[in-house]
C-alpha cells in the first residue's frame, strides 16, 4: 500500500480544525522573543510552537506574552491526528 499521512492541526485557542492553509499562524517564544509566522506545508516546527486559526488569536497570544512573558496555553494531546492526504478539507478557515 502506498498511503500518505496528513497531519491535522487544531487551533490551540478555540480548537477549530485547520482545513485550508490561509489565515493560520504559528507562534512561539524563542530566547525571550515572541515569534510569529504563517504555517506552510512541510516546514519544521519551532520549539514550543502553537498553531492558531487567525490574526486575532495570534494577537491575543502576543498580548498574553507582553503581560506575562509566556503563552500559557494548555496543550492538548488530541490536537494532532492523522488522516489520508486526499481529504480536500472544508471551508471555515
Amino acid at each position: 500500500e502506498n498511503m500518505a499521512i496528513k497531519t491535522t492541526i487544531k487551533c490551540d485557542i478555540c480548537k477549530v480544525e485547520k482545513a485550508q492553509t490561509n489565515h493560520w499562524f504559528r507562534v512561539s517564544i524563542d530566547g525571550g522573543t515572541f515569534r510569529s509566522g504563517s504555517i506552510k506545508p512541510k516546514q519544521k516546527a519551532w520549539v514550543g510552537q502553537l498553531e492558531v486559526c487567525g490574526a486575532g488569536h495570534a494577537q491575543a497570544l502576543y498580548q498574553r506574552f507582553l503581560a506575562t512573558g509566556n503563552l500559557e496555553v494548555e496543550m492538548h494531546p488530541e490536537k494532532v491526528q492523522q488522516r489520508g492526504t486526499n481529504d480536500p478539507g472544508t471551508k471555515g478557515d
